[in-house]
């Protein structure tokens, strides 16, 4: 049985949210699937809590702006 398209992509986010952290040394990396809506923050990798989760980025936005409003 086929994995879906959605789940597909939501592990490749994954697995590459982890590859980011063991190519680039950084201790925490964090990403989402973007949509038209913006970009929700669904993958980490070396967090310990996930304040983070699910804090959408709109378009042009940075993530300190998303944070301080969400």
């Amino acid at each position: 049985m086929p994995q879906s398209v959605a789940t597909s992509e939501h592990d490749l986010l994954h697995r590459s949210v982890k590859e980011l952290t063991r190519l680039t040394g950084c201790s925490v990396a964090f990403g989402g699937l973007t949509s038209a809506e913006g970009t929700p923050l669904t993958a980490f990798s070396g967090a310990k809590a996930h304040s983070l989760d699910g804090v959408l980025i709109e378009p042009a936005e940075s993530i300190l702006d998303a944070y301080r409003t969400g």
